[in-house]
């Protein structure tokens, strides 16, 4: 590795970090996340976080750890942003709401997975660009475009070389938004599922959402090798560090924990075993490593990253809480959707008195030092929180629990995204499934399956008519598609 210029110290104080979605992210925010990106890159500090996600050793995926581990990874590189200069100092890392635009496609108002995430277009987008043959850490993508719009212009996986100055990514003007995993309904049922561990949650939200849209994603973004080459990388692991968030106000919080009793509650941190050989506890050190001079090196030792992480808890049970982590402490802005699943927890849309009521002179909530929460104004968001009160009354009215009720939505909306809506749902590939170490299929594909099969049949009666009233399409398997 090339040896680079220690980074300059940390600029003066700045507001309480808070982290918001694109959309709620002023203009000249955005422009100056880009910028800092761009110069990142060409400092050749960008790289360093794709050579730290590449050097694991096996804790950053499948693992028990896969939360905790990305949450200071992207710490680190929003740290690594603020050094880059006094104009830099301030700049806050943007989340990706895909689980709000998801329900736009949804709702007919985009037809893609670029023209529903301004987020995507933000950062460049995908039709600006060329075939390249060049390799990435040995991996070919020359059936991808090599997009070259800003600030992809500026990427170089060598610093010092003969850079590319683009990223391969996917088409994703003709990608469909299409996995219910990346919906509302889906995603509560991954945080609130009856096992409360942070085993089984971290596994739940590696496999859905987390997977599934680096495979949606496609190209670069779809190899973990070198998918943190693309700043697309960084939004999407905001807003999984999000859900890990939200699974903390509502499980953990409540309980009114000390600090050391927080870090070994196992809704906070359940240890493993890595590779059959790693033993990881809550004491254990966050393993956050490069090659250096092909030596593995933690960033608390290397004298270029040193900086970027000085003063981040260096352990695993030490970060469990994104409000208690010192000067590093940071909160979210969260908007629609993701503010319902954080406020109302296994309620969220169940309850039709908070979910109809439209208040026109709404202001924020904040909950102490927790994170902000704006009210559901949007019409869609209301329409399809309506939608779902209905369903649950007609399950309740049918005998069946919450739970229950939520896994039909879960199956009614796949329907709509099959039959009413562009494309259609795929599995992955078996080269997919082997580097991300996937043992199941594609969610979506699954339960899509088991609905046409009638293995799992949906057990709402009149769904389809429910359907039809709210989304304007039944989903039935004679549904006309949308083009």
């Amino acid at each position: 590795m090339q040896r680079l210029p220690v980074p300059p110290p940390p600029s003066p104080l700045c507001p309480p970090r808070i982290r918001r979605s694109w959309e709620a992210t002023p203009t000249k925010d955005q422009d100056l996340f880009v910028q800092a990106v761009a110069l990142a890159m060409d400092r050749g500090f960008h790289q360093l976080f794709v050579d730290i996600h590449a050097e694991t050793l096996g804790e950053a995926h499948d693992s028990c750890v896969f939360l905790l581990w990305h949450r200071k990874f992207i710490l680190g590189y929003e740290n690594m942003l603020r050094s880059l200069g006094r104009r830099f100092a301030c700049v806050t890392l943007p989340y990706f709401d895909y689980i709000q635009h998801n329900l736009n496609y949804l709702h007919g108002k985009c037809t893609s997975l670029e023209s529903c995430s301004p987020f995507l277009t933000g950062l460049g987008g995908s039709t600006s660009g060329h075939l390249s043959s060049q390799p990435l850490a040995g991996f070919a993508f020359s059936h991808f475009k090599c997009v070259d719009a800003f600030p992809a212009s500026h990427a170089c996986a060598v610093p010092g070389s003969d850079c590319m100055r683009c990223i391969p990514r996917g088409a994703w003007t003709r990608t469909y938004f299409n996995s219910t995993a990346l919906s509302f309904t889906s995603i509560k049922r991954v945080l609130f599922d009856a096992d409360d561990g942070m085993t089984a949650l971290s596994l739940r939200i590696e496999r859905s959402p987390h997977d599934v849209f680096h495979f949606t994603l496609s190209a670069a973004l779809a190899n973990f090798v070198v998918a943190a080459l693309d700043p697309v990388f960084y939004g999407h692991h905001a807003t999984i560090d999000i859900l890990a968030a939200i699974h903390h106000r509502c499980r953990v919080r409540p309980l009114k924990l000390t600090k050391e009793q927080a870090k070994l509650h196992p809704g906070n941190f359940q240890g493993c075993v890595i590779n059959n050989t790693m033993v990881v506890k809550a004491t254990s050190p966050v393993g956050l490593r490069l090659p250096v001079d092909g030596v593995p090196t933690s960033v608390d030792e290397y004298a270029v990253t040193r900086p970027w992480f000085q003063h981040v808890p260096l352990t695993y049970g030490d970060i469990v809480d994104t409000t208690n982590l010192g000067v590093h402490s940071y909160r979210y802005n969260l908007t629609g959707l993701l503010g319902t699943l954080y406020s109302h927890c296994d309620h969220a849309g169940m309850n039709h008195t908070a979910n109809m009521e439209l208040q026109a002179n709404s202001e924020d909530y904040e909950d102490d030092d927790q994170h902000v929460v704006m009210d559901v104004a949007d019409v869609d968001s209301l329409t399809f929180l309506a939608w779902r009160y209905d369903v649950l009354v007609q399950a309740r009215a049918q005998g069946l629990d919450d739970a229950d009720a939520d896994d039909e939505m879960d199956k009614m909306v796949v329907m709509v995204y099959e039959h009413c809506l562009p494309g259609t749902h795929s599995e992955y590939p078996e080269d997919f499934k082997a580097m991300w170490k996937i043992q199941g299929g594609e969610p979506s594909k699954a339960m899509l399956d088991g609905v046409l099969s009638g293995a799992t049949p949906i057990r709402i009666q009149g769904w389809a008519g429910l359907n039809q009233r709210y989304f304007g399409c039944s989903g039935e398997v004679e549904a006309l598609v949308v083009s």
